[in-house]
């Protein structure tokens, strides 16, 4: 079983937001299986995957957000910032070898991927739906 399975019900119905959803989960998968400090190399390349498509799929999401002009948009953009900050400062902690990834960290991550799924991605998704994207 995967560590994170993302599964329809984690959909928020918006084409792109759902690939790059499903896109993550899978990268955060390759980076549970590859904790061990002997895959330290392939464990940091996973970690900078995560971190530019986390950043594409930030971006993609607030610029909808604010060409349909989503009330939530503040907030929602907020909680990106702090997520991707602390993934910037992670990686950057773990290239100089300061800061290991184990499954503590990985537990934080999945835990705010359906966290922030659930209360805002799916509202800010029922949202861009009624606006005719899909």
């Amino acid at each position: 079983m995967p560590f994170i399975e993302f599964t329809p019900k984690e959909k928020v119905n918006v084409k792109i937001l759902d690939e790059q959803h499903e896109q993550l989960a899978a990268l955060f998968n390759v980076l549970h299986s590859n904790l061990d400090e002997s895959k330290r190399e392939l464990a940091a390349e996973t970690l900078k995957a995560i971190i530019d498509l986390v950043e594409k799929h930030f971006f993609a999401e607030e610029r909808l957000m604010k060409q349909f002009r989503f009330t939530g948009y503040f907030s929602h953009k907020l909680e990106h910032d702090r997520f991707y900050n602390k993934l910037l400062l992670l990686a950057d902690k773990y290239k100089k070898g300061e800061e290991s990834i184990g499954e503590r960290e990985l537990d934080g991550f999945k835990q705010w991927f359906f966290n922030h799924i659930e209360l805002n991605d799916k509202k800010c998704g029922e949202f861009l739906s009624s606006q005719g994207i899909n």
